[in-house]
């Protein structure tokens, strides 16, 4: 592709522009071992993807977990920061100058909870999702 052919304008769907930067976040953290810009990237298609997947009228891959930590005495808003803060505080100037991130784990809860709002829209055609499962089972297995 030439210089001039990849610079031109053309339509992209919002979706498909998540799918792409899930799949970029996959590739730097196992590749690259980059958690950080992974989680950044996995966390925009996270929101993206999750958006989608409600105005088609089916739920996030947060929904369950805020009903299933609501039942014990945690408020929606509780959940939502602890599992957002992550990308909260890497992407946007939120509170305290810095923050204890276990930066793996994070990228990897991030990226696993896109794929779910992707798989909630039943987008199947990602290359990344089965290469990203069989790295976690084989160096992250605590988290699968």
């Amino acid at each position: 592709m030439s210089e001039a052919q990849a610079d031109r304008a053309v339509q992209v769907e919002s979706v498909d522009a998540a799918v792409e930067q899930l799949h970029w976040g996959v590739k730097l953290l196992i590749d690259h071992h980059a958690a950080i810009p992974a989680i950044t990237l996995a966390g925009a298609a996270e929101e993206i993807l999750g958006k989608h997947a409600k105005a088609s009228g089916t739920s996030h891959s947060l929904e369950s977990m805020i009903a299933s930590l609501a039942a014990r005495g945690h408020t929606k808003d509780d959940v939502l920061n602890a599992a957002n803060s992550a990308r909260n505080f890497l992407k946007q100037k939120t509170g305290a100058p810095s923050l204890v991130l276990e930066r793996e784990t994070e990228a990897v809860q991030m990226i696993a909870r896109a794929f779910a709002n992707l798989l909630r829209l039943k987008r199947f055609d990602t290359v990344e999702m089965p290469r990203f499962l069989s790295w976690v089972s084989q160096t992250r297995a605590e988290l699968s």
